[in-house]
């Protein structure tokens, strides 16, 4: 545990005096995004080609939707499509004439209109049709065609972090977890409801625990706050020679920008946004920020459209 400096060396500590029970807490879906099972969707909001609505979902845990079973193919159909025509799924045999691979794999659930596939080079991505009900297959248009169809993009619910919690022995969810490391003062703890809150003392040379100041109490402790690494997002950014990171923004490439209390926010914006690379976090003022959203990272764009900026960050994710 890292430890904050305190003019005060006694430290308060939060321990469990019930045994809770452990729940997990599962991640949800991203602003706008419907859940079905252990998927995400979202409809892109433009028409595209395949190979732009399939650049357009590809980033991490997210690709163009396919429909792995009658199932998920009846829920995109009726919930995630445009409501007056078809859309693009994620299934091609570009690399090899009637090889059909979707999300990559070989394909499981074939749902093909009469007539379809075609055994033909130039059509070689398919898109679900209005045909026979809705929702049938074909591979009738170009995959670079400029009759641009919509698309949606699929994101595995493991792609999204997972919490967990703890629940007390009423059911409700306790600031809690068994303990592990006793570490009392001779006496300690105590047989007493008032005494319920452990705090680091200064006795037998400093560290051990005691219990005899009630949690309530006006007679106030220091205390340090504790999170674990693997509990924050990972987004990348860039460090100058000197080892910090630079203040240096992408330009030129924005979908929207947004007012956000910080970096999580912000990077939590772009997962939302299936059309955003990365972000820029900019300080406008003490107490205010704006989040720029872009279209491609760094790589992707022109490196004049790469500049240092005062008070600006880049991170993709």
């Amino acid at each position: 545990m890292a430890w904050f400096t305190a003019s005060s060396t006694q430290i308060l500590v939060s321990i469990i005096i019930n045994l809770p029970s452990c729940q997990a807490l599962y991640a949800s879906c991203p602003p706008g995004w419907l859940k079905w099972q252990q998927s995400c969707y979202i409809l892109l909001p433009d028409k595209m080609n395949w190979f732009e609505a399939s650049e357009a979902c590809n980033r991490p845990g997210s690709s163009l939707a396919v429909p792995n079973s009658r199932e998920e193919n009846d829920f995109i159909w009726k919930s995630v499509r445009p409501q007056t025509s078809g859309m693009w799924i994620g299934c091609t045999d570009a690399a090899q004439e009637g090889i059909w691979l979707c999300g990559g794999q070989p394909l499981s659930f074939p749902n093909w209109n009469p007539g379809n596939p075609h055994t033909d080079n130039q059509r070689n991505c398919a898109r679900m049709t209005v045909n026979r009900g809705g929702g049938s297959w074909s591979d009738s248009v170009p995959c670079g065609s400029r009759n641009r169809k919509h698309a949606a993009c699929e994101m595995t619910v493991s792609a999204m972090p997972a919490y967990h919690i703890f629940t007390g022995p009423d059911g409700r969810v306790s600031q809690r977890q068994p303990m592990t490391f006793p570490n009392w003062n001779p006496g300690n703890p105590h047989t007493d409801n008032q005494l319920n809150c452990a705090r680091m003392t200064t006795h037998f040379g400093g560290g051990l625990w005691s219990d005899d100041v009630p949690c309530g109490s006006s007679k106030r402790k220091h205390a340090a706050c504790e999170m674990t690494v693997s509990a924050m997002p990972v987004y990348h950014t860039y460090t100058g020679p000197d080892g910090r990171v630079s203040q240096r923004c992408l330009l030129n490439h924005d979908i929207k920008k947004l007012a956000a209390e910080g970096l999580l926010a912000c990077g939590w914006a772009c997962r939302a946004d299936p059309r955003c690379r990365s972000f820029n976090l900019w300080q406008i003022s003490k107490r205010e920020k704006m989040c720029q959203l872009n279209d491609v990272t760094r790589f992707g764009a022109d490196c004049n459209d790469f500049k240092a900026i005062d008070k600006c960050y880049y991170f993709d994710l």
